[in-house]
């Protein structure tokens, strides 16, 4: 699992701006109880699919992200906002 989380990282640092990363970390994060670090990388994803236009994938992301940490659902509800 570290060299696999080391290069997402490596990947995340040349691409910073792309949101696939993060969420894929996230998904890796979580397969393996990284519970805390799993919703940092899933809130950055839901962060770069909003400020690249992808409403639909932020949303689908920030729900896996409030049931990851539910204290973060606020989340959701901005996404709400900036679909309208």
């Amino acid at each position: 699992m570290i060299e696999a989380l080391d290069l997402y990282e490596l990947i995340e640092a040349r691409k910073p701006d792309e949101p696939r990363w993060p969420h894929r970390k996230g998904d890796l994060l979580l397969r393996t109880g990284h519970r805390s670090e799993a919703a940092a990388a899933y809130e950055r994803a839901v962060e770069l699919y909003l400020a690249k236009g992808f409403e639909v994938r932020a949303a689908a992301t920030a729900t896996i992200l409030a049931t990851v940490d539910p204290t973060r659902s606020l989340l959701i509800e901005r996404i709400g906002t900036a679909e309208r």
